[in-house]
């Protein structure tokens, strides 16, 4: 009974007090004797079966069964709700309009909150993000309030200071992975002996790689470009950096020249050129923060994290991924609704129609095999002078 009520009054109180008070004494004081209930309780807590609670659906791969049976609980007036905007039931039983999902009341919280912990996006990309799966009345609007709300959206915006890029005039490349801008941004807090971030950024599809680096040397660059990028999606045309030493210096001028790659530099002072890279820069910088702040780690552990979220995340202009136009299907998330039937392809189609990239459609098709083909070559002739800049 001693316990039933200690439990009790923890539910029921406001504040919490330490006393401290010396262990395993005989005492007869009012301290001593709650010290002595406590170890009690402590025990018994201890020999009692552990009863896991339920895992909401939100949390995990919600599947077709567990959402019908939710909607069991919603009122006949949120139902005509649904079917006045257009929402149907289809032959699995769940409620779509279009290809999204509806998603129930009592769920909607929940997977704000979910996806926002994946992205901490802004309002309108978490809009864009959602609404590939789930659909419910005043959406939007719920999205809105609830990131407006987020403490570490709020202290990360307040004290990240963001240099504003200028937009620039130069032409956007005709396809996928033919023009590339490359950086170091550093130096960062030490991380792991991490203090540089190596980035290359696709200005096709905004597909980015980084590295972290312990320096900012032509010969990390090099390598890293040889070993890690080009492998993985094959050469470009063109590379664009700043004019930093480590980017004009012999050591890349080699390196570029042997794969058959185009440098071209930014003018000093006019960040124009490159404002893709700076931009991306600044947003890298920016979700480390927020995860910093969220979960206490290193930044060098939680970048995989970051890439994730910038890699799904849907272009303003295209409504587009990074991942969608470098693959030509769409990134999977935790959260997301069960697909229509087995298959989601016919729902990514659709969307690209809808959206009007037709061409980015068949610009993603064609090169699809060619991008995972493409793997760095280096001809029989080359000196050893030259592989020595790949390998270094």
């Amino acid at each position: 009974m001693r316990v039933k009520a200690l439990l009790d009054a923890a539910h029921r109180s406001q504040e919490a007090a330490v006393i401290k008070v010396t262990a395993h004494q005989e005492t007869k004081t009012v301290q001593g004797q709650g010290n002595a209930w406590a170890d009690e309780a402590a025990k018994l807590a201890a020999s009692l079966p552990c009863v896991a609670a339920a895992q909401p659906v939100s949390e995990r791969e919600a599947t077709d069964e567990e959402i019908k049976m939710t909607y069991d609980t919603e009122t006949d007036s949120e139902i005509q709700r649904w079917k006045h905007k257009g929402a149907k039931q289809d032959s699995d039983g769940l409620w779509r309009l279009n290809h999204s999902v509806v998603a129930p009341t009592g769920a909607r919280q929940p997977l704000i909150q979910l996806y926002h912990g994946i992205t901490h996006e802004g309002p309108e990309k978490q809009v864009a993000q959602m609404q590939r799966t789930w659909w419910w009345p005043g959406m939007k609007r719920d999205i809105y309030d609830y990131t407006s709300r987020c403490l570490i959206c709020l202290e990360t915006k307040n004290h990240t200071t963001r240099k504003k890029i200028p937009m620039g005039c130069a032409p956007r490349p005709k396809g996928l992975w033919t023009h590339l801008q490359m950086d170091f941004t550093g130096p960062l807090p030490p991380s792991g002996r991490y203090t540089y971030l190596f980035v290359v950024i696709d200005q096709y599809t905004r597909w980015v790689e980084v590295f972290p680096t312990r320096n900012c040397t032509a010969a990390t660059a090099a390598r890293l470009l040889a070993t890690e990028i080009f492998p993985r999606w094959g050469l470009p045309y063109q590379i664009h950096s700043d004019n930093g030493t480590h980017f004009t210096g012999k050591v890349m001028k080699e390196a570029m020249k042997t794969l058959g790659i185009k440098q071209k530099f930014s003018m000093p002072y006019h960040p124009q050129s490159t404002r893709m890279v700076e931009r991306m820069n600044q947003t890298i910088k920016t979700k480390l923060t927020a995860e910093i702040k969220e979960t206490g780690k290193g930044w060098h552990g939680l970048l995989p994290a970051v890439l994730w979220k910038i890699r799904a995340s849907p272009n303003k202009v295209t409504q587009l991924t990074p991942f969608e136009l470098m693959t030509g299907r769409a990134m999977t998330l935790r959260g997301d609704a069960p697909p229509q039937g087995t298959d989601d392809s016919g729902g990514f189609q659709q969307m690209l129609r809808v959206k009007g990239v037709t061409p980015y459609q068949h610009r993603v098709l064609q090169l699809k095999a060619q991008l995972y083909r493409a793997m760095l070559q280096i001809e029989e002739g080359d000196s050893s002078e030259k592989l020595q800049v790949l390998i270094a």
